[in-house]
């Protein structure tokens, strides 16, 4: 959920590395975090969660202005039932650990240095992020003992932006 710079995120967690519910919210100048297996935590500053900003960590990084100068145009399509423009750019493992910092879940400090993926991402007419979805692939050393390849797939989508929100603190 967002409003302006007041969001909210939950995960479910199930792998070797963590089980339980993690997640990050900010509202104000407050901010809150949660790991897999432990309960909510008031943050002193809220600048500790802006990496964790969802859409906006995939702009900053991923989709910065550089990085989209090499994308591919698809044209326009529908989504939500906003017309939207849709493109298509590369990354490399370290874009996309910077993009989804929440990959750590998945694939803890293995080095992705080597992998490869993509990014489709979708702009709104009026200019704001629609939805991205794609994925990235590489050696599976360090992540699963005995595995040879590993993916992470990804999909984020904006909804209801017309809509005014009211992002509630974690309970």
């Amino acid at each position: 959920e967002r409003m302006g710079a007041d969001f909210r995120w939950t995960a479910y967690v199930a792998t070797e590395r963590g089980l339980g519910l993690a997640g990050v919210a900010r509202i104000g100048d407050d901010a809150w975090w949660r790991e897999p297996g432990g309960g909510w935590a008031r943050l002193a500053t809220a600048a500790r969660v802006i990496p964790e900003t969802l859409d906006v960590q995939v702009l900053r990084t991923a989709l910065a202005s550089g990085n989209r100068t090499t994308a591919e145009d698809y044209g326009v399509e529908v989504i939500e039932g906003a017309r939207s423009r849709r493109c298509r750019v590369a990354v490399d493992g370290e874009t996309f650990r910077a993009a989804f910092p929440q990959i750590r879940w998945l694939v803890g400090d293995a080095d992705l240095k080597d992998w490869r993926g993509q990014l489709d991402y979708w702009v709104f007419l009026d200019g704001q992020l629609g939805q991205v979805a794609g994925s990235a692939s590489g050696e599976a050393t360090g992540i699963e003992e005995d595995a040879l390849q590993a993916t992470v797939t990804v999909l984020l989508t904006a909804t209801e932006r017309d809509r005014d929100r009211v992002v509630y603190p974690p309970a």
